[in-house]
């Protein structure tokens, strides 16, 4: 993560603003190498898992542009994510890490967008169920990025987690494929009594069911829900706006929440390099070549 903050420090100074959409530079603390005698082992052919029940369905083609740009598998910045997705299976392997948090320092950083397009990449590998949980019950966005169209209240996570309701009736599925959606449900008016240890055992026993858990939860400062939430999930990754979070303030996120609990940073519009130019001409011209779908 050294690399990242001298990155950080070099251009806290520099508010230029011709940036990518989004540039994603994963940086992944591997920590203690798994040892010969680990209790956790990599399983080297994916288990089968039954069917969810679920009762509601959502479009992923739906979806808003910037997060149907990153599930393209000849696009640019959804190779960064794909980067994240090898360094990430790895990480799986090695520390049997399934659960991971979502957040930032600070709003409007785009951590609700990494959420839904993480999510939506390990869901395109085969034989990984994955659950994309919107924790943010103060302000939830993520069910507007998947394109899902509101019709009354949304049932979802706070209802869950008041045990209103089973998990099958707050679900969504993705028509085709296996990237599940649990929404935030009604605006919390407490969301720290709501994310008790009690209560959120409800949603790590669903959790339990998938082999990725992405959950996009509240900024980290200033707010106690990210704390409480992490102590459910294996490791956070945490999303930074470039040259524009101040350096101090993302060092106090990570101690909020403990620097052994970071797995990854991504940087979020990152100015985007010259040599970024080179490989969209090659990678995307190549690979239309070879699906049959004409040149650029």
């Amino acid at each position: 993560m050294s690399e990242i903050f001298k990155w950080l420090k070099k251009s806290e100074g520099d508010r230029r603003h011709d940036h990518a959409d989004v540039i994603v530079l994963p940086e992944i603390e591997n920590g203690a190498e798994a040892s010969p005698d680990s209790s956790i082992e990599a399983e080297s052919v994916p288990h089968a898992r039954p069917d969810l029940e679920c009762d509601s369905r959502f479009d992923i083609n739906a979806a808003e542009v910037s997060v149907k740009t990153v599930l393209d598998p000849i696009s640019t910045v959804g190779e960064q994510y794909r980067i994240l997705q090898a360094k990430l299976n790895l990480l799986q392997q090695q520390r049997g890490v399934k659960r991971l948090l979502i957040t930032s320092a600070l709003p409007s950083e785009g951590k609700t967008f990494t959420a839904c397009c993480l999510a939506g990449v390990l869901s395109q590998e085969k034989h990984k169920k994955v659950l994309l949980t919107d924790a943010d019950l103060r302000m939830a966005n993520a069910w507007k990025l998947l394109g899902i169209k509101e019709v009354g209240e949304f049932k979802g996570l706070s209802h869950l987690l008041a045990g209103e309701i089973d998990a099958h009736q707050a679900l969504y599925r993705s028509s085709d494929s296996e990237l599940y959606f649990l929404p935030a449900g009604k605006p919390a008016l407490n969301p720290v009594e709501l994310l008790s240890a009690p209560n959120l055992q409800r949603a790590a026993n669903v959790w339990d069911q998938f082999d990725w858990v992405v959950v996009d939860s509240p900024p980290i400062i200033g707010l106690a829900d990210t704390n409480l939430l992490a102590s459910f999930c294996d490791a956070i990754i945490l999303v930074v706006l470039a040259n524009k979070t101040p350096v101090k303030l993302v060092n106090e996120a990570i101690e909020r929440v403990g620097r052994e609990k970071i797995c990854g940073v991504i940087l979020n519009r990152m100015k985007k390099l010259d040599s970024s130019r080179y490989y969209n001409y090659y990678y995307r011209q190549s690979a239309k070549q070879r699906l049959g779908v004409g040149s650029i």
